[in-house]
């Protein structure tokens, strides 16, 4: 076991599903805003609409493509509580811990009263995952929170 006050090192999980994605769809809302200003739409509102949507789909683009730049980081093990990039969760405010995937498993801190993990609560191990989540596994049974294996939703 990590002794306390030593840490793993994490990252953000990648963010390539969304970047292809959000590249899909502003790909194919150009094409088609393409095609209405070729055919002589005259309904500007309709252009409108999709240069709004064009548009956001850019900005959740370069969201994306920036959470790839973040640093490295280390979760840190405490008694009683946990520090993530700077911030500190007590273990009594995390609801349970949650694992999504295998091969590069997505881990979750779901705190109380909160219905998706807050982006800064979801990390991956850098190097041995498998190492990570057993460390992590133990600091939870000390401390009565469940682990489970469970896709989960994440807010950025």
């Amino acid at each position: 076991m990590t002794d306390p006050g030593t840490g793993l090192t994490i990252k953000p999980p990648s963010g390539i599903p969304a970047i292809i994605l959000f590249s899909f769809l502003a790909g194919m809302k150009s094409i088609v805003l393409i095609r209405l200003i070729q055919n002589g739409n005259d309904q500007q509102t309709i252009i409108y609409i999709y240069i709004g949507m064009i548009f956001i789909y850019l900005i959740l683009l370069a969201i994306e493509i920036c959470k790839l730049f973040i640093k490295p980081s280390v979760l840190v093990f405490h008694p009683e509580s946990l520090s993530i990039r700077g911030r500190s969760i007590e273990a009594n405010e995390i609801e349970r811990i949650m694992v999504m995937g295998y091969f590069k498993p997505i881990l979750g801190i779901k705190p109380f009263g909160k219905k998706m993990v807050p982006f800064k609560l979801c990390f991956r191990f850098v190097g041995a995952a498998h190492t990570g989540i057993d460390e992590l596994t133990r600091w939870a049974k000390q401390n009565n929170i469940a682990v489970i294996n469970k896709r989960f939703m994440r807010w950025w």
